[in-house]
């Protein structure tokens, strides 16, 4: 698979967000936002050690959109969502293939059914869908080690509250489930004979939490702090030219960001 197949998929991912969300602007109040954020992925063996980290070293920076404002009245039932692509750049370090900065690029959606219970408080359900790609295929480590682009795909279930304790202040919190997780792993990129490995990634959970400060009628700020932590993969078996038969799989990994942004309702 090429590298143009691999970014056509982004975009194509990014564009359906795009025609999903284009509808809800036209209804409701929604806004612009960008953040600017710190970034840190680590994977760890069957025994819990270090193999790899990955680690923003300039912030990454986030375009979205964004719609949570709670249904107008309590008792009733209103949608919300959220959409963002970013990208950054991050070092990569691990034991075995040494360290190597390289592009990263990543694209949210989530959507939300909320229910007023009062002025103050909107427990929601809805659906979300991460797409990370990570675009260091052909690229060596400073100890030889030869590189290749991966994609990880995750669908969840989002499970929180919006809550607004004062008029001008706003908090979401929200814990993650995974429904469905894949990863693509193309590793012909820098192993000749070796075929890409797809891996299911199906158990794990993640947090996120924000919190919002209205400036004016068109400006807000808001930081936030997201978490995931998945389980090791399935394995996916074959016989390579030149190796014979070997396995492939992804670790027990976590995630982690933290960031500032800002916010513009239009």
């Amino acid at each position: 698979m090429n590298v143009v197949f691999r970014f056509r998929s982004i975009a194509i991912w990014l564009g359906l967000a795009g025609v999903l969300l284009a509808e809800p602007v036209h209804a409701y109040a929604a806004e612009l936002t960008f953040d600017l954020s710190d970034y840190a992925y680590r994977e760890e063996d069957d025994n819990g050690y270090f193999l790899m980290r990955d680690e923003s070293k300039v912030a990454f920076g986030s375009l979205g959109i964004r719609d949570w404002d709670v249904p107008a009245a309590d008792g009733a039932f209103g949608l919300m969502y959220t959409g963002e692509g970013t990208a950054g750049m991050v070092s990569y370090h691990s034991r075995s293939s040494g360290t190597v900065k390289k592009m990263y690029y990543k694209a949210r959606m989530e959507g939300y059914l909320g229910y007023r219970l009062n002025t103050h408080v909107t427990p929601f359900v809805g659906l979300g869908y991460r797409l990370l790609h990570d675009d260091s295929g052909g690229d060596h480590g400073d100890n030889g080690g030869t590189f290749y682009d991966r994609q990880n795909h995750l669908l969840y279930i989002p499970l929180g509250v919006r809550a607004n304790p004062t008029e001008n202040l706003s908090l979401k919190a929200q814990a993650n489930a995974v429904l469905k997780g894949w990863q693509i792993s193309y590793t012909s990129d820098g192993q000749t004979g070796h075929p890409d490995a797809h891996n299911t990634q199906d158990k794990g959970w993640g947090l996120d939490f924000a919190a919002d400060y209205r400036v004016s009628e068109k400006w807000s700020t808001y930081t936030f702090f997201r978490y995931w932590s998945i389980d090791r993969s399935d394995n996916d078996c074959g016989n390579v030219s030149g190796r014979g038969y070997i396995c492939w799989w992804e670790p027990d990994n976590t995630t982690r960001e933290f960031g500032v942004g800002v916010a513009y309702r239009f």
